[in-house]
């Protein structure tokens, strides 16, 4: 009856990390999402200053490290 019990409490605890580590992992990709749609709000206000050709040298660090770290 006991490692019954046990199996029980270690399949319910294995769910419950599962659920987290989702959970994590859809507020990160939320706030990549507004990160992301923030800088491209920042950029085209700036759009006079620059370039699209320096907005795009601009970005694509930024993106690369990030599709790198997801």
């Amino acid at each position: 009856m006991l490692p019954e019990r046990i199996r029980k409490w270690c399949g319910l605890l294995f769910d419950l990390e599962l659920l987290f580590q989702r959970s994590c992992s859809d507020v990160e990709l939320t706030a990549y999402k507004v990160q992301e749609t923030l800088e491209a709000k920042d950029i085209s206000g700036s759009q006079e200053q620059h370039t699209s050709e320096q907005a795009a040298t601009t970005i694509e660090p930024r993106l690369a490290k990030r599709s790198k770290s997801l």
